[in-house]
């Protein structure tokens, strides 16, 4: 008879929405592999789907300046600030964040509903940022340094590529997210497939903002977009 699994003394357990299976997190809230009945599996509990399942989640493309990188992020109380080092440019940047937005996109994340993927001039650079903001490893939508128009054109690929794998689109960029009056939010809107967020690059991403994003990975499947 298989041998049930036990986590761990001292571990928070969850059952994974993902696979269904068990899943352990760390101290640190970033989760562990996860198994049942002494097996292990390729879902780990982290966002990740097993080995060939049709992935059909969402996919938010998630910008950094202006969005999570904020000086006035507001969310009841003040901001973190925390030494970030590009090893594109060489230097070293401050950056400014709500340690309750990183603890609701990290439960995003670890919910497994959506697939987070860094879309961003910080791509390539983005373990340092994951570090600083306390957030579990994100794909990217590109892995070389751009940035300038060169950025702005990877982005709005990466938007239009989303929604070319047949997946629903959550876009969030302070500066890129095209406003209702342009011809690209007509196109990337087009069906219902899509939620594009504008933040304020002051404030950064809002509770309102949140509850958006989750109202729509929620309304995945219901039928109506």
């Amino acid at each position: 008879m298989p041998r049930t699994y036990q986590p761990p003394a001292g571990r928070t357990v969850e059952t994974c929405r993902v696979c269904g299976n068990v899943r352990t997190l760390k101290k640190d809230g970033t989760l562990r592999a996860h198994g049942t009945a002494g097996q292990r599996t390729n879902c780990r509990g982290s966002g990740q789907l097993p080995k060939g399942a049709g992935d059909q989640r969402p996919v938010w493309l998630l910008d950094v300046d202006g969005v999570l990188n904020a000086h006035k992020p507001g969310w009841g109380a003040a901001p973190t600030k925390r030494p970030v080092w590009s090893s594109h440019v060489r230097r070293e940047f401050t950056v400014y964040y709500a340690p309750a937005l990183m603890q609701r996109i990290r439960s995003l994340h670890r919910g497994g509903q959506v697939e987070i993927r860094w879309c961003t001039t910080w791509c390539g650079d983005t373990a340092t940022l994951e570090k600083a903001f306390v957030l579990p490893e994100f794909g990217t939508a590109w892995t070389d340094y751009c940035n300038g128009y060169e950025a702005a054109n990877a982005k709005k690929d990466a938007a239009r590529a989303v929604l070319a794998e047949g997946r629903r689109l959550i876009w969030t960029d302070d500066t890129e997210v095209p406003l209702e009056s342009w011809d690209l939010h007509r196109e990337l809107s087009d069906g219902g497939q899509a939620l594009l967020i504008r933040p304020d690059e002051r404030y950064g991403l809002q509770p309102e903002h949140l509850d958006a994003i989750e109202a729509f990975i929620g309304s995945a499947g219901d039928g109506d977009g």
